[in-house]
């Protein structure tokens, strides 16, 4: 769960640094993408792991 919060406060947060510092826009988007792709990855493997575990 503190994953979930975490992206929720950084994502944004390097969304904004983005468009205030144009000359590492780039690679601050990057991370945000990296980051929320990253909390799609765990969300969606958590529920196999549960049910490799019960088996």
């Amino acid at each position: 769960m503190a994953y979930c919060l975490a992206t929720g406060l950084a994502a944004p947060t390097f969304i904004v640094l983005g468009f205030a510092n144009t000359s590492i826009m780039g690679m601050l988007f990057f991370v945000a993408g990296a980051v929320a792709m990253g909390w799609l990855a765990i969300i969606s493997a958590k529920p196999r792991f549960q049910i490799v575990r019960r088996s």
